[in-house]
């Protein structure tokens, strides 16, 4: 699947909607937790050099230490 790139790299988001993003790509640099509150309220562990993709709602805010945030869309 690719990936359209839609924001530039926001390093270690302290409670960021990531540019109002319903899918971003974290990319976490060592072992770290990714905070999710607002509408949906949860965690997702990512350990060191891990990748994963959050659907979210535009105004729920992430917290991601040790990690780079990214908004991103799926394309064809």
């Amino acid at each position: 699947m690719k990936v359209k790139v839609l924001s530039p790299i926001i390093p270690n988001p302290n409670a960021s909607t990531i540019n109002n993003a319903t899918l971003v790509r974290v990319v976490a640099t060592s072992s770290t937790t990714v905070l999710i509150a607002g509408e949906i309220n949860g965690e997702v562990r990512v350990p060191a050099n891990g990748v994963v993709d959050i659907v979210k709602y535009a105004a729920d805010v992430l917290t991601c230490p040790t990690s780079d945030c990214t908004k991103i869309a799926y394309t064809a």
